[in-house]
């Protein structure tokens, strides 16, 4: 689920996470922690149903959308910058014979007009991104009473800085804690937020 289109190797020589996942050599469907009992948990608190408009960010491998789709009766669409985990979630899709459209996109300029989603989501991607920029786009798009829900990483106390650093330069994270997440959809307009 990370945002970088292509095979670039860390500066070690070693292969990075991106080029791990996307060669399919972690052997994983599904890219986050909790894996789709965590995609359950989101659907609930998002009200997501039959027929329910949902805008997967990130997409990855396609299996939160293809879930969504499957066992909620969702009509689901997701994006994803990378081309390699487009072609798997577009064939999961296929052999599932699931109607989940994936597009190639970019989260911080959603090519969506506005207020067009029931919901918007996004599984443990959001620290790697322009967290601003970001769920200002998913808010842009959700429909008005709509929800945008995320489950991602998150402090338990607000760290050294230097921890924060040192995260963002091996991984590219960059987590908040619960109030830090609360507060940014907050800034972003969002009502009733829980956490």
């Amino acid at each position: 689920m990370m945002h970088a289109v292509g095979t670039n190797e860390a500066e070690n020589g070693k292969p990075s996470l991106e080029t791990l996942i996307e060669g399919e050599d972690l052997g994983l469907e599904v890219l986050h922690p909790g894996g789709l009992d965590i995609t359950r948990e989101l659907a609930a608190l998002c009200s997501i149903g039959k027929g329910t408009s949902v805008l997967d960010v990130a997409s990855g491998t396609g299996e939160s959308a293809c879930y969504l789709a499957e066992s909620f009766g969702a009509r689901v669409v997701g994006i994803e910058l990378s081309d390699q985990l487009l072609d798997r979630a577009r064939r999961k899709a296929a052999e599932r014979k699931l109607n989940v459209e994936f597009k190639k996109g970019d989260a911080h300029d959603l090519e969506f007009p506005d207020d067009c989603f029931d919901v918007v989501i996004s599984e443990c991607t959001t620290c790697l991104l322009e967290k601003r920029r970001a769920i200002r786009e998913m808010v842009r798009v959700v429909k008005p009473g709509g929800r945008v829900g995320i489950h991602d990483m998150c402090w338990r106390a607000e760290p050294p800085e230097a921890i924060k650093v040192r995260l963002a330069d091996l991984e590219g994270e960059r987590p908040e804690t619960l109030a830090g997440w609360a507060g940014l959809f907050e800034e972003a307009g969002l009502g009733d937020v829980r956490t």
